[in-house]
């Protein structure tokens, strides 16, 4: 059974995340969850400190079921890709690992929030936008099926080699194309192809990593790009655990060097191989059935 502390401190922890960020509202009500638990377990200290965090922070929610859409401006995709850091760095943590059995989609943001992973990525056209702002993310079938039009910007080849059935989150079978790709880097060799073949400008979608908690949201991590025969694709905390180390070290590298195909260079920041770096920056998390808008909240314009 589940020591009701534990349970506790996981969601303690979580409000820890939120606060940094400053989403007071998803702040309080894990602390909520946390302050049931404490009771639970009769713990006063916890109660205590959930009821004043609460307190300290219930002021500062402002219309927290509106997440705003910010739009902002590059002139030169290389600026963008170099400095990174700032746009995707977050405070180093050493808060204790909180495990919750039951709960695999919240082990696994915790995991990826744990290392900085607070937002997916997603390049589009502009001439999709709008588009996407009044339905939200579709996957490419959907799209298809229900003739909605939008702006192709990606290899068909490639499309082609996407056709295959992966198992999500909840043991089911979907399609790639069933599922919409976000990547967990905001720079990779695809970013580069599909900001040189979308029409118009290319724009690119930060989405928060907190759409694996929606209980309508299935989930499946590819470690290296989905289309390729070596893909290893996760849908576990456990397994992600393995892999995580790996990821880190190339955000880090994003963060601190742009994106650059230069062994050398490439050394100079991290201890991995080009090959290793490729893999690990071409990574996805597919969600399934779809992304609602609310969550897209970074919108950057990427031209070459």
């Amino acid at each position: 059974m589940v020591n009701p502390t534990e349970n506790a401190k996981y969601y303690e922890g979580m409000a820890g995340f939120d606060e940094r960020k400053d989403r007071f509202y998803e702040a309080v009500q894990n602390l909520k969850k946390a302050l049931e638990k404490y009771q639970l377990a009769g713990d006063k200290e916890g109660v205590d400190r959930c009821v004043a965090k609460i307190a300290e922070l219930a002021p500062k929610i402002k219309e927290p079921h509106k997440v705003e859409i910010i739009e902002t401006t590059e002139t030169n995709l290389d600026e963008n890709l170099e400095n990174e850091a700032e746009d995707t760095e977050t405070e180093d943590t050493d808060s204790e690992e909180v495990f919750d059995e039951k709960n695999n989609c919240r082990n696994v943001l915790y995991l990826l929030k744990s290392k900085g992973f607070e937002l997916f990525y997603h390049t589009t056209s502009e001439k999709n936008v709008s588009s996407i702002k009044e339905r939200g993310l579709l996957p490419r079938n959907v799209l298809k099926s229900e003739k909605i039009g939008f702006e192709e910007s990606s290899n068909l080849e490639v499309q082609e080699r996407r056709s295959k059935k992966v198992e999500f989150s909840d043991g089911t079978l979907h399609d790639l194309h069933d599922s919409v790709c976000l990547y967990l880097l905001p720079s990779n060799d695809a970013v580069f192809a599909l900001t040189k073949n979308a029409g118009g400008k290319a724009i690119r979608l930060g989405i928060r990593a907190d759409i694996l908690l929606q209980p309508d949201i299935k989930f499946c991590i590819s470690y290296g790009n989905a289309a390729r025969g070596n893909a290893i694709f996760i849908t576990d905390y456990h397994k992600l655990k393995k892999k995580i180390n790996k990821l880190t070290l190339a955000k880090s590298y994003v963060q601190k060097g742009g994106y650059r195909k230069d062994e050398e260079h490439l050394s100079s920041y991290v201890n991995m191989t080009l090959d290793e770096f490729k893999n690990a920056s071409a990574s996805e998390i597919l969600i399934y059935p779809k992304i609602d808008s609310r969550f897209i909240v970074q919108m950057k314009e990427l031209v070459r």
